[in-house]
């Protein structure tokens, strides 16, 4: 939500939308209401199968448009090759990067409803889902950052469509592509969230069954879905900081999720003698292959939470940007 109102106003002013619908604030309540309420109403995350191939189709039409872009930026502006190799490395740009880095990659939580709905969940199969949606991530972000980078260096917007024109034409083509891409990123992301709340009914009103086959009656399932699409509205429509929003969803939920948890499981079941004997100690630093990662993921976890903190205070006014 927060990523379509930094783009939507801008396209319904060039196509002459009526005044009241050209506010960030009304555009999306009406994307909220429609049609992203109503996606988020499938039970189902397979009912996305061709809407979420259709949505990384567009993902690459925008970036072979900012590709294509990139010669003709360049022939205007000379690149700043300082800028774009190592840009403006401040510790507490570092600190963002990497909490938006960890959270751009966090395509896990959806994956245990996708898990429960395949015929043949085997690791194998899952490891593959894993594996070509990392893979695809990695060179759409790649590509749009380095072009980015390379045509507008220093001045480079967080979002990178903002740095064209209003009336760029081809620019306005990729706007409404990553829009029409993000409606169904919503209630997709979503799953997620109202998979966690089930499991939480599940226990409650339906004690001992397997809670990933739980089914809420329809007037739940109704009031958790609009409920969940309204919070989201309403943080977007609060908060229209980009940068320090994802700060505080990436170094607060996506590292939790991502490093302090698999390390808290690890040391349990390391407690539990379920690795074995312990392997032998590595390099100078005496700890085992094991220990050094957990040790790693403990770091990011670190960093990640001093972001988060950084980027509430920053939201809350009480501290810039760099």
């Amino acid at each position: 939500f927060v990523f379509i109102g930094s783009m939507l106003p801008g396209l319904l002013v060039v196509t002459q939308a009526p005044g009241f619908m050209t506010s960030r604030t009304s555009s999306l309540l009406a994307l909220a209401i429609f049609p992203v309420l109503p996606m988020n109403c499938l039970r189902r995350i397979s009912g996305f199968r061709y809407l979420s191939t259709l949505s990384i189709f567009a993902m690459v039409l925008v970036v072979v448009l900012i590709i294509l872009k990139t010669p003709g930026q360049l022939l205007v502006t000379a690149p700043e090759w300082d800028e774009a190799i190592f840009g403006t490395l401040t510790t507490r740009r570092w600190f963002s990067s990497v909490s938006i880095i960890v959270f751009s990659y966090c395509c896990h939580v959806n994956m245990f409803a996708s898990v429960f709905e395949m015929l043949d969940p085997s690791p194998r199969r899952v490891n593959k889902v894993l594996f070509r949606s990392i893979v695809i991530e990695f060179w759409i972000y790649f590509l749009v950052g380095a072009c980015g980078a390379l045509s507008f260096g220093s001045i480079t917007c967080p979002v990178i469509l903002s740095n064209y024109g209003t009336r760029d034409l081809s620019a306005n083509c990729a706007r409404v592509l990553v829009v029409l891409s993000l409606l169904v990123c919503i209630p997709i992301n979503l799953f997620g969230a109202r998979g966690i709340l089930y499991e939480w009914l599940a226990k409650i009103q339906a004690p001992g069954e397997d809670a990933s086959k739980y089914e809420p009656s329809l007037p739940t399932h109704l009031l958790v879905s609009g409920g969940l699409v309204a919070f989201c509205l309403i943080v977007a429509i609060l908060m229209e900081d980009v940068v320090g929003l994802l700060g505080v969803l990436g170094g607060g939920g996506a590292v939790t999720f991502m490093f302090t948890l698999p390390v808290l499981t690890a040391r349990k079941l390391r407690r539990q003698g379920r690795f074995g004997e312990e392997e032998s100690t590595w390099g100078p630093l005496q700890m085992s292959p094991l220990t050094i990662r957990l040790c790693a993921l403990a770091a990011l976890s670190l960093v990640g939470y001093i972001n988060a903190i950084l980027s509430l205070l920053q939201l809350c006014g009480y501290l810039s940007r760099d």
